[in-house]
């Protein structure tokens, strides 16, 4: 879902142990964010002391789903989630 500037603060503010941060994969074609902002998001809630899960993220306007950043990362030898 797409999130406003201090989104980061109302979870802080919460004090969960962690949680845990994606995007859409079952096309339900929710709003999302930027990839860079989410991981903006997930900066400011590790600097916060929040252990963040992180699950299918992708480039914004690329869309890709979660098996083609997989792919991606097996042809280039890298580990995988």
């Amino acid at each position: 879902m797409a999130f406003s500037s201090t989104f980061h603060k109302k979870i802080i503010d919460c004090e969960p142990g962690s949680v845990a941060i994606g995007y859409d994969n079952y096309d339900n074609n929710l709003p999302e964010p930027t990839l860079e902002m989410t991981m903006e998001l997930i900066e400011q809630l590790e600097e916060a002391g929040i252990e963040v899960h992180r699950k299918t993220l992708r480039e914004h306007n690329g869309r890709l789903r979660w098996f083609e950043g997989e792919i991606r990362r097996l042809q280039k030898g890298e580990d995988t989630i």
